[in-house]
């Protein structure tokens, strides 16, 4: 139990940063290249849950954020 408490905590602090990003600009899915980009600047890739979590709070299917993820060449799946 305690820590399934730690990981959300982990996980509750790791989104706070998505949310500055989106915040940012302005939570609108128009501006999901400019977002995708910023995540990467923060992990140096795109983590799924990550996008997965974008995807929810812009109301995006996650099957187009991880196309627009995966047609551009410098955004990364992987840690580099």
């Amino acid at each position: 139990m305690k820590l399934s408490i730690e990981l959300a905590l982990i996980q509750d602090q790791e989104f706070q940063c998505i949310d500055l990003i989106l915040e940012k600009y302005q939570y609108q899915s128009t501006k999901l290249i400019p977002i995708l980009q910023a995540v990467q600047e923060e992990y140096r890739y795109l983590p799924e849950d990550v996008l997965f979590y974008v995807a929810d709070v812009l109301e995006v299917p996650a099957a187009k954020l991880f196309g627009v993820a995966t047609s551009y060449s410098h955004f990364a799946m992987e840690p580099r």
